[in-house]
């Protein structure tokens, strides 16, 4: 933390950051902390997959509230990578937040 402070811009550190956040949130709001961190990791450095990957599944368990952030990762993942069954069980899993049974 204290280097982000130093270097607010390094991408690749916020984003590990962001990810032990995640792996470590025992709570909403440590959830809620992580997925902030990721999403300045993304900002800064759009190819940092691993942490719009992570921005995404972490958005998912957050719920219906954090759903258009993880629909919106899951839209550049899916351009980068259309052939990646793992995105669309993702998608699959954001559609049965809003019961859209069809897309789910």
């Amino acid at each position: 933390r204290r280097y982000l402070g130093l270097a607010p811009k390094d991408a690749p550190v916020r984003a590990r950051f962001g990810e032990l956040l995640a792996d470590t949130a025992t709570s909403r709001d440590a959830l809620t902390k992580a997925l902030l961190v990721l999403e300045q990791a993304v900002r800064d450095d759009p190819t940092q997959t691993a942490a719009r990957r992570k921005a995404v599944t972490v958005a998912l368990s957050l719920g219906e509230t954090a759903l258009p952030v993880a629909k919106h990762h899951l839209l550049e993942l899916t351009t980068a990578s259309p052939n990646d069954a793992t995105l669309y069980e993702l998608a699959g899993k954001a559609a049965e937040l809003t019961e859209d049974w069809p897309a789910a």
